[in-house]
């Protein structure tokens, strides 16, 4: 975890499959990602280039793709790899979710450090939403 903090407990990660679309099953994609590099592998390091010498992939490359995979979902270009944790709670909090849960999902320290820092109210589509069905 990207996030790890002395006196916190390393995190357990939960990948739930999701059999009614697997074009979206994190499971599915990762086995078969797994299944598609382990040849590939030098290190222990999950994330390897396709690109020969087939090397770790750095930071920023996570970054990119997690951009480019929002862009391709049609999720706001204001979204970065870096900001899809604070996204991904915002939507969760929009949601219903509650603070707990979505503390505990995302690894937050506190709630204040969630809503000082990272919590994002997403305006894009509102006209036209409010337009459509008003």
């Amino acid at each position: 975890m990207k996030n790890s903090r002395p006196g916190h407990p390393a995190r357990k990660f939960l990948f739930l499959a999701f059999p009614e679309n697997p074009m979206i099953c994190a499971v599915r994609s990762l086995t078969a990602y797994v299944e598609t590099t382990k040849r590939l592998w030098k290190s222990t390091q999950l994330l390897v280039s396709f690109i020969s010498p087939h090397k770790a992939i750095s930071s920023q490359s996570v970054s990119w793709w997690l951009s480019r995979a929002l862009r391709m979902a049609g999720i706001e270009l204001s979204y970065t790899g870096h900001s899809t944790r604070g996204a991904s709670t915002s939507a969760a909090t929009v949601a219903g979710l509650s603070a707990d849960v979505n503390l505990e999902a995302a690894d937050w320290a506190s709630v204040q450090t969630f809503e000082r820092f990272y919590h994002r109210e997403s305006s894009a589509g509102a006209f036209a939403r409010a337009a459509l069905t008003g």
